[in-house]
């Protein structure tokens, strides 16, 4: 969208790309965190089933 388009240039303008890069491995590592929380809530949830 317009509005994320507009704030990734900003973060670039203002932080260059190691920050953009920064915040993306944070993503990608905050992604992972939750589909690992999901996968061991599921092995659970069978176990106790």
């Amino acid at each position: 969208t317009a509005s994320g388009s507009f704030l990734s240039g900003v973060m670039l303008g203002s932080g260059g790309w190691a920050l953009l890069n920064h915040l993306a491995l944070l993503a990608v590592a905050v992604v992972a965190a939750a589909l690992l929380w999901l996968a061991a809530q599921r092995r659970r949830a069978v176990g106790a089933g």
